[in-house]
C-alpha cells in the first residue's frame, strides 16, 4: 500500500465552521493581498497554470497582469469561480 502525505484539507467553512463575517473580513482580505504575488511566483507551476487557463477561459484573452486584476476583482465581488477557489485554497 502506497503512503500519501496529506498537505492540506480544504473545507467549506463559510457559515459552517466559522462566521460569515470571518470569511469576508479576514480570509478574503488575506487572499486578496497575497494572490497577485502567488500567481506571479507560481504561474509556471502546471497546477497553477491550469487554474489560470481556466480563469482566463471565463475572463477572456488576458495577459497575466490583467488576469491577476480580474482575479482580485472576483474576490472583491465574492464570485464563485472554481479556478479562483483553487488558487485561494
Amino acid at each position: 500500500m502506497a503512503r500519501v502525505m496529506v498537505r492540506a484539507i480544504v473545507t467549506d467553512i463559510e457559515g459552517t465552521t466559522s462566521s460569515l463575517s470571518f470569511v469576508k473580513d479576514v480570509l478574503f482580505p488575506y487572499s486578496r493581498a497575497r494572490l497577485p504575488d502567488f500567481v506571479r511566483r507560481h504561474s509556471h507551476d502546471p497546477q497553477v497554470r491550469a487554474l489560470l487557463d481556466d480563469a482566463r477561459s471565463q475572463a477572456g484573452p488576458l495577459g497575466d497582469e490583467a488576469l491577476i486584476a480580474a482575479l482580485v476583482r472576483w474576490i472583491d465581488e465574492d464570485r464563485k469561480v472554481t479556478a479562483l477557489k483553487g488558487l485561494k485554497a
